[in-house]
């Protein structure tokens, strides 16, 4: 499997996470990713990596739709790219 993969097969804006998000963590009150008054926002994040530490917070929650398609874009043709190059170097 390469690098691009499991970023180019996931069904965007589904959001990745390393851990499952558990909002009650601690007692701290902070605010967590897909809970509680910030989840309308948070389902109009175009693609949401979550980081794996309470509070659970987006990674990318700035990243607007041009950013994103150049990223998504980065995908598709990756593995390609890194093929031909790796076929110039033999």
């Amino acid at each position: 499997m390469s690098t691009y993969e499991p970023a180019a097969g996931w069904k965007w804006p589904q959001p990745v996470g390393l851990t499952e998000i558990n909002p009650n963590s601690n007692d701290l009150d902070f605010s967590v990713w897909g809970s509680g008054p910030t989840e309308v926002s948070d389902r109009r994040h175009v693609m949401p990596i979550i980081t794996p530490v309470y509070p659970a917070q987006n990674a990318t929650a700035n990243v607007s739709l041009p950013p994103s398609f150049f990223f998504f874009f980065t995908l598709v043709t990756g593995p390609r790219r890194s093929l031909s190059l790796k076929l110039s170097d033999a």
